[in-house]
């Protein structure tokens, strides 16, 4: 060894030499025993404590395992160093996990791993107290049941520290920017030496003037007065005094006690009302007795005008500035059963109401916010209507949809499949696939089947959600879920309008009907009207392909809501078959893979993606006209150009009415009070013709192709309202709903066609251009960040439900209101948790779609019935016995009364939804 060291040998060369010495050997191991002994001593001391020690939520919920193995290394070298030999690793995963419990044994305090494990544990439902978390407590690998739970309500700071940095900013960023957009507004006007005439200024309700929440000027426009009397002239000089000239004109000075709440005066200015209450700063003023205009006579007011200003700006510069969000809500029906029952002990049903918020991903700031867009009285009722464009939009996605399907299973054009877009593209792609940010806001103990509990709902979302700024505009959002929810909410706004201000009459709220329901109501309309169990004797129907491929979870109109994915599915694969059956009559193939007669492509390869593309698209367009008929039998511009003429002689019996006298005019100078009558006068001595529902000769043709064409043109309508959710398409959303109304019409879902009426009107009316915007583009939330990984809305609060009804059903009978309302507050913050650990562990996660099965068999079957039962050929006279006399939907639409339908609704509206 002394050689060694002479000759300059490495250390490790000595040492290992030296561990052949028994004795040596066995004195080293005690001193590596002793250093690893003060490493951890060192470790586990409360003097600069390791990250381990922490227990606290903010610890648990960021827990980083690169930083606490970095942390070791440089803490204990020698102790990091000997688990990295052990485990014959790097990862810093292994490294903490191993270190965590054996620190853990030495010391109880160094928790921090088990609280994480106890969380996950407990999000993934481990709830078997005596042989689960409690068995991992005693190996040391988790913490107890009852720290687990308690840490889980702790996480709920966590969660109102997320919605206060996000959702509740925002409601305190948009008061501070409309605060600075109205002072400076009224800093010009009371500097504004010339006088105005008073018809120029906004006009204030005597309802507004009493309320001192009306328009409160801070800092630089706020004054009290000792007495009843305000003068023409007041000079303020400090907070506690001013001047004011008493009955004898006379300046006299009177001091305002602090005590004092007197009637705060009320002055106008060019922009509206305001009320004086108490400045701080000396600010001179002149109140016009005979206009009650104020006017600044000095400099003051705009210099501390743009200091309280400038102080708004400094505010919103602290933080990030958050976008607006809406509020989605639903009902969360839990039944508790009991295992012993007797006549007091029974079942009981709890019916809460769950509240989330989600930020809006599409925005346009630039756009204008002040008025909206279109009178709703003037507006004509043919706009709710689909006009031509709409139809060629319509037939331009049908087509998209029918090429996916061909160029999958047809084997002649399955390599023109690259030439198809993926996706049919919106201009807002790129905001749609990012993720959304939802934050569960409240859980309350309000059923919203009781109107007062609904009153009680909005009145929570006001006080918490919705701002009222000084000048008493309330800011509105959105306020979405299914339609129950939707009608509840809008009754209770109505009940709610003999208050004072926008605030108390609920008004800060604008309701949307979203996507999921939508979509199972429409769904439910094509069961109602294509799907008969009486039909599987008849060759072609849905029933009898139904009973082909043994589809037992399809069972009709009644389980359409309860089993939605099964019956959406089977639609589907329907479709497919009937697109499929319809390209091979135009194509002229005997089956799937074989030649065509007519559209051959065999030559199509030569020319480019853009003629191929175009080759396609024509031929699906001969699809549609031969086999769909969008433009045809149903009449749809005829029902446009009916409802423009029914406008135009709307407009002109308005233009005859007399709102002086109370009565309509006719050009002969007969009057008549009621408008029937003046109606009937017009037909008989003027000749007018009043359009009216009059019945129509059944035609002879095949009632088959016509149950065919119907079936296919209502499903493609789902196809692309449900494609449309995916990608977020707010244009395909709003555009589907007006064929979807008419659906809705003809299937007598009166709540439906009203509240897809109602969502229309909002954005072609009753908003504000920058509110409709908005309102038509976030109806979609994503989870995953991909284009096409949209849902609707409704569909994520639905996804929060079911995790919530899962932890609650984890807890028995033992559940209470509070353990619910704190299992909805936590589950947020432990999935961040197992995502953030997901990452560091690079365990891959799991895909949150489902996997799609493979049902190409299942459409050959389909398509071989329907190539026999010979649907697409056009054979006149034919019908299904169970489809007497089919007509096509559009057809059935009774123009003359849904005119008047929509005439009443725009009533309703005017006064109602404004």
């Amino acid at each position: 060894m002394m050689v060694g060291i002479v000759r300059g040998k490495k250390p490790e060369v000595i040492l290992n030499k030296l561990m052949n010495v028994k004795n040596f050997r066995e004195k080293a191991v005690k001193v590596l025993s002793r250093c690893v002994k003060e490493e951890c001593k060192l470790l586990c001391s409360k003097n600069n404590p390791l990250i381990l020690r922490g227990s606290t939520t903010e610890d648990i919920h960021s827990t980083d395992f690169l930083k606490i193995a970095n942390e070791l290394k440089e803490k204990a070298p020698v102790f990091s160093q000997m688990l990295k030999d052990t485990m014959n690793t790097t990862k810093p995963v292994g490294l903490v996990s191993s270190a965590a419990v054996i620190l853990h044994h030495r010391n109880h305090n160094m928790s921090l791993i088990r609280h994480v494990v106890g969380q996950l544990l407990d999000y993934g439902r481990a709830t078997d107290e005596t042989q689960t978390i409690d068995l991992l407590r005693c190996l040391g690998f988790s913490v107890g049941c009852s720290a687990t739970h308690k840490k889980q309500v702790s996480l709920i700071d966590i969660q109102k520290k997320k919605t206060e940095s996000t959702l509740l900013c925002q409601v305190h960023q948009s008061i501070l920017q409309f605060n600075k957009k109205k002072h400076k507004e009224m800093v010009f006007a009371l500097h504004e030496k010339e006088a105005t005439d008073s018809s120029n200024y906004f006009a204030v309700s005597s309802q507004l003037q009493c309320i001192c929440s009306s328009v409160i000027m801070h800092l630089y426009f706020d004054m009290n007065f000792s007495t009843a009397y305000v003068s023409d002239t007041a000079t303020v000089t400090s907070t506690m005094s001013c001047y004011t000239k008493d009955s004898c004109n006379y300046l006299c000075r009177s001091t305002v006690p602090q005590a004092c709440h007197l009637p705060p005066p009320n002055i106008f200015t060019k922009v509206g009302l305001a009320q004086c209450l108490a400045v701080s700063k000396c600010s001179n003023f002149e109140v016009d007795p005979n206009r009650g205009v104020a006017q600044s006579n000095d400099k003051s007011t705009v210099l501390y005008g743009k200091k309280y200003i400038s102080q708004i700006e400094s505010q919103l510069k602290e933080s990030e500035i958050q976008p607006p969000f809406d509020i989605i809500g639903d009902n969360l029906d839990f039944l508790k059963s009991t295992s012993s029952m007797t006549k007091e002990k029974q079942r009981k049903m709890y019916q809460w109401f769950i509240l989330v918020g989600l930020q809006r991903r599409v925005l346009d700031s630039t756009m204008f916010d002040v008025k909206p867009k279109h009178d709703i009285l003037s507006l004509p009722n043919y706009s709710f209507l689909p006009n031509a464009q709409d139809i060629n939009i319509l037939e331009r996605n049908m087509n998209h949809h029918i090429l996916k399907v061909i160029t999958r299973h047809v084997k002649c054009l399955k390599s023109f499949a690259h030439c198809v877009p993926k996706h049919i593209e919106h201009p807002f792609m790129e905001e749609t696939s990012k993720r959304s940010t939802h934050v569960i806001l409240d859980l309350l103990d309000k059923n919203q089947n009781f109107h007062d509990d609904t009153i009680s709902i909005l009145e929570h979302i006001h006080q918490k959600y919705i701002t009222q700024n000084l000048w008493g505009k309330t800011e509105r959002k959105v306020f979405g879920g299914d339609v129950l929810t939707n009608e509840r909410a809008y009754t209770a706004q109505l009940d709610m309008q003999n208050c004072d201000t926008d605030f108390y009459k609920l008004g800060g709220l604008i309701h949307r009907p979203e996507g999921l329901h939508r979509m199972m109501n429409f769904l439910l309309f094509i069961y109602q009207e294509f799907y008969k169990p009486s039909s599987s004797f008849e060759q072609g129907t849905l029933y009898h392909l139904r009973n082909v491929i043994h589809r037992e979870d399809v069972t009709g109109k009644d389980e359409v809501v309860r089993a939605y994915r099964a019956h959406y599915a089977f639609v589907e694969d329907a479709l497919d078959a009937f697109i499929l059956g319809a390209t091979m009559d135009v194509m002229g193939l005997n089956d799937l893979n074989g030649s065509p007669q007519q559209w051959n492509p065999s030559i199509l390869s030569m020319y480019s993606n853009k003629k191929q593309l175009s080759w396609l698209r024509n031929l699906a367009e001969t699809v549609i006209n031969k086999h769909i008929n969008l433009q045809g039998t149903t009449h749809l511009q005829d029902l446009v150009e009916e409802a423009a003429k029914l406008d135009s002689q709307t407009d002109m019996l308005h233009s005859m009415f007399d709102a002086a006298i109370n009565q309509y005019i006719c050009t002969c100078q007969k009057k008549y009070n009621k408008i029937g009558h003046f109606k009937r006068h017009l037909e008989k001595e003027h000749y007018w013709h009043f359009p009216t529902a009059a019945p129509k000769e059944p035609k002879k043709e095949d009632k088959v192709a016509v149950w065919r064409s119907s079936f296919m043109k209502a499903a493609l309508i789902l196809r692309d309202t449900c494609d449309a959710y995916e990608m977020g398409d707010g244009n395909r959303i709003f555009l589907n709903a007006k064929f979807e109304m008419l659906y809705a019409n003809v299937a007598g879902h009166t709540k439906y066609q009203l509240w897809l009426w109602r969502m229309m009107a909002y954005e072609q009316a009753i908003l504000t251009p920058k509110q409709a915007f908005e309102y038509k583009w976030n109806t979609t939330a994503n989870l995953n960040g991909t284009i096409d990984g949209n849902i609707p809305n409704d569909t994520l609060v639905d996804i929060c439900v079911q995790l919530v009804k899962k932890k609650i059903k984890e807890q028995d009978s033992n559940f209470t209101f509070d353990s619910a309302k704190n299992t909805a507050l936590s589950c947020q913050i432990q999935d961040e948790l197992r995502e953030s650990n997901r990452h560091q562990v690079s365990i891959k996660p799991f895909g949150k779609s489902r996997t799609k099965a493979r049902k190409s068999s299942d459409i050959n079957l389909m398509l071989t019935e329907l190539m026999a039962g010979n649907i697409f050929k056009n054979i006149q006279g034919r019908q299904f016995k169970n489809f007497k006399n089919m007509k096509d939907v559009f057809e059935k639409v009774n123009l003359h009364k849904l005119y008047i339908w929509i005439s009443k609704q725009k009533k309703r509206a005017s006064y109602e939804m404004m």
